[in-house]
């Protein structure tokens, strides 16, 4: 996935994987291989969506602010 993030008005852009924050935030985050496979069925569960996403690039996690949930959610 390739992100164009807007942060205090300046673009950037990523190449990462999205992840919903429940997820991100478990145990199995820590091994990347499982961040890389997350599946998109979890990530649209009810409590993942209600969590929000980020995305995972660079060995670091961009978190969406609620606008990028938004639009997250509908791409899922």
């Amino acid at each position: 996935m390739t992100a164009a993030l807007v942060a205090q008005d300046k673009t950037v852009t990523l190449d990462g994987y999205m992840i919903d924050n429940a997820c991100a935030s478990s145990d199995k985050a820590k091994d990347k291989t499982w961040i890389k496979t997350h599946s998109t069925s979890c990530a649209t569960m009810e409590a993942c969506e209600k969590s929000g996403y980020a995305v995972y690039a660079k060995d670091k996690l961009y978190k969406f602010d609620d606008a990028g949930n938004a639009s997250a959610a509908r791409s899922y």
